[in-house]
């Protein structure tokens, strides 16, 4: 059994922003929506599934007013805007859990003066379409060359055929004489044959993305990797800082 503490979260990432360094605290819930199904004779108020999902989401933190990169300025950005969130709560580790939010909308966004206190701020988060727990395939971390994970690959233990989500975000880059970045997820059946699952939009500055893996015949496949390629070729000066993850769809937390 694992316990974690705060010191073990590794990111809060909106839309390719960091704010791990600004939030003291961070909350999240899923949750079905229940209808009462209670009818005359009935002994005991009985409840039924809806089927529809909902979810919320809350950041709190010390104020800052960085320009573009302080949480003042990506909650004023981001407000009434939806987002692609991804919380990284256990650590930057290969195969750790991760929180894939698809779309939230930033709802609130409320500054608190106290005295004899530093300036704090809540931002609010309306769920709006999925939230996905996934595992991490490629650390948050810097690449300067063309790349994979194929030799630390992520073991699912088994193939799917439900499809998935990857995340992507990318916390900094300098493409210096190249073009931009191109990342994939890949999949293999036995770690050795590899195959693209699904190709991220090509990356000229900080952002994030949520990919939609269809549904099919062993997709995903048991092994996963990631993989990254400077169009152009890769300057002397060519950096990138990004994380990849995958959401298996129909397996929890896979």
């Amino acid at each position: 059994m694992s316990r974690y503490g705060g010191s073990d979260a590794a990111a809060v990432l909106v839309n390719g922003y960091n704010l791990l360094s600004y939030v003291t605290s961070v909350s999240w819930k899923k949750a079905a929506v229940v209808t009462d199904i209670t009818v005359l004779g009935d002994d005991w108020r009985r409840a039924g599934d809806s089927t529809l999902r909902e979810s919320e989401l809350a950041l709190e933190g010390f104020y800052d007013d960085t320009v573009t990169s302080g949480i003042n300025a990506r909650a004023l950005a981001d407000y009434g805007l939806a987002n692609v969130v991804t919380l990284m709560p256990d650590g930057n580790t290969l195969g750790l859990y991760f929180e894939g939010f698809r779309g939230p909308i930033e709802e609130a966004y409320e500054r608190m003066i106290d005295l004899g206190e530093l300036h704090k701020v809540g931002i609010t988060y309306r769920g709006s379409q999925e939230v996905e727990t996934g595992r991490i395939v490629k650390t948050l971390a810097a690449v300067t060359a063309n790349g994979d994970t194929e030799s630390s690959d992520l073991d699912g233990l088994a193939s799917s055929a439900s499809g998935g989500a990857g995340y992507i975000q990318m916390t900094a880059i300098t493409l210096d004489t190249a073009t931009n970045v191109v990342a994939k997820l890949r999949d293999s059946s036995d770690g050795i044959t590899w195959a693209d699952l699904g190709t991220f939009t090509a990356r000229t500055a900080i952002g994030a993305e949520r990919l939609a893996v269809a549904a099919a015949a062993a997709t995903p496949d048991r092994y996963i990797a990631a993989s990254w390629a400077w169009t152009g070729g890769a300057g002397a000066g060519s950096t990138a800082t990004f994380m990849v993850g995958l959401h298996r769809a129909g397996t929890g937390q896979q």
